[in-house]
């Protein structure tokens, strides 16, 4: 096994150096999330929870789910949103489909506090745009290849990704298709949070 912390292996082996980029670039991640947390004073779970409710429908905001999505414990997940009630940024309500559940959501004010703050991610973003079209499709393909292999080991949590879904298939000619849409499936179409997803059996 290489040490991908040492240059001497990053340089005699390619994956040692990939392995090194990819722990550089979780950390860009992870600096701009503790810059949000110190304009907003929320913890970076905080702020998941408050994205997340914002743009999925009810039925998935429940503490078991986010606890899933977020790979944390339900009583982390429930610890964060006891805050997020004290605070007022989220709400609770029964949920119509089972009283002794309850879904999340974010107020008025959680929303604003959230899009008032997105801008930390800006300069990936215009990285991002200084990049050829090619260019973008190629790299979303390797990431998307990776979180597949990822998930296959169970090293990755990918609930709604088109891997994942009894729609997703290859057709007689290896490439990727989408049986609910009847049409192939080019890098670029692969979804990482579809509505339309359905789990496997062996998902």
């Amino acid at each position: 096994m290489y040490n991908y912390y040492d240059p001497e292996d990053q340089n005699s082996n390619p994956q040692a150096k990939l392995l090194a980029t990819l722990e550089r670039l979780s950390q860009v991640i992870k600096t701009l999330q503790i810059q949000e947390s110190q304009a907003t004073g929320l913890s970076p779970i905080q702020h998941q929870i408050i994205k997340f409710t914002s743009t999925h429908p009810n039925s998935m905001n429940t503490v078991g789910l986010l606890a899933t999505e977020l790979n944390l414990t339900k009583a982390t997940i429930s610890d964060a949103v006891r805050v997020l009630i004290d605070k007022r940024l989220l709400t609770k309500e029964a949920s119509t489909k089972d009283q002794r559940s309850y879904v999340l959501k974010p107020t008025k004010l959680g929303k604003q506090i959230i899009e008032r703050h997105q801008f930390v991610y800006e300069g990936i973003a215009e990285v991002l745009e200084e990049l050829s079209a090619d260019k973008v499709e190629e790299l979303l393909s390797l990431n998307l290849e990776l979180i597949g292999k990822l998930k296959a080991k169970g090293l990755i949590s990918t609930q709604r990704i088109c891997f994942n879904c009894k729609h997703f298939n290859n057709d007689p000619y290896g490439k990727m298709y989408c049986k609910l849409l009847e049409q192939p499936l080019e890098p670029a179409g692969i979804r990482l949070d579809c509505p339309e997803f359905e789990s496997s059996v062996n998902g």
